[in-house]
């Protein structure tokens, strides 16, 4: 595999076609674009007090959904959409916190992850999203999945971006943040790898999030680290300048990684945007 791979690099253009056949590449893409954890983790070991997990069945598939009540009396609900890495558990500090604002979390994992069956894919994870959307009130207390406040981690964020791409204006959520969000799969192959684009032109899971980006006609927060070694954040800019909507801020979290935007500066900021956009 690393021979073939090597031999792209300096074979003519036209000699690429023949070993490109010769590839797996769903497979290698695959590995490429979800390194998730299939573990699954009961959520009462995580010290997730009363947290509920759903499995939503469909015909290929068994999708893992969280749903963490506040605590005390719930002032908004956000659906999270979380990054390619790891599982759902891997988020249990965070849904701590948002449960300890008084905010009810739903949390869906993705095909191959935390337990869900499946193979995850850019089509079954949006239909997985839209179904858990439009099915909310099911598993969280909601008057309409208008109510609902998104947030996307990282590939999260094209999930909740194609999500909305796939919803009516009148359907459309009361808020969107997004973190650490990229314009293109084949934008990040290009801007972090040296995968020849004979290769980048192949990808078929694309998530395509900036032509999206008008899909953006809600309150819109975008956190993106100054120092994030994943996502470069002009990538965050370009689909901030892409939302439409007039209410947006983006907030450029200084020295932070790709995943340390999580600060104690960056939080109000955060926990502000949810009580305004999510309160009931």
């Amino acid at each position: 595999m690393k021979i073939l791979l090597t031999l792209l690099f300096f074979l003519p253009i036209t000699a690429h076609a023949g070993l490109l056949d010769l590839l797996p590449l769903k497979a290698i893409e695959r590995k490429m674009i979800y390194p998730l954890s299939p573990e699954h983790v009961d959520p009462a070991r995580l010290g997730l007090p009363n947290t509920t997990e759903h499995r939503i069945d469909h015909p290929s598939a068994s999708i893992v959904v969280w749903s963490v009540p506040a605590t005390g009396k719930s002032r908004a609900t956000v659906l999270y959409f979380h990054g390619n890495a790891g599982n759902l558990a891997l988020r249990a500090e965070r849904f701590k916190q948002m449960q300890a604002q008084g905010f009810d979390v739903l949390a869906m994992s993705y095909r191959g992850s935390s337990g869900s069956t499946g193979v995850p894919s850019e089509t079954a994870i949006t239909n997985d999203a839209l179904h858990l959307y439009l099915n909310a009130g099911k598993y969280v207390p909601l008057r309409a999945p208008r109510n609902l406040i998104l947030y996307g981690e990282s590939l999260g964020s094209a999930v909740a971006i194609a999500l909305l791409a796939k919803l009516s204006e009148a359907q459309r959520p009361s808020g969107v943040i997004l973190e650490a969000p990229f314009t293109s799969i084949p934008d990040m192959a290009r801007a972090v790898t040296d995968v020849p684009d004979t290769l980048i032109s192949r990808i078929s899971d694309r998530w395509e999030s900036l032509p999206r980006g008008h899909s953006l006609t809600m309150p819109t927060l975008v956190l993106h680290g100054t120092a994030d070694e994943v996502t470069p954040m002009r990538m965050g800019q370009a689909i901030f300048k892409a939302a439409p909507h007039k209410d947006k801020n983006f907030v450029a979290v200084k020295g932070a990684s790709h995943s340390g935007t999580w600060r104690s500066d960056t939080m109000p900021k955060l926990w502000r945007f949810i009580n305004t956009y999510g309160a009931y």
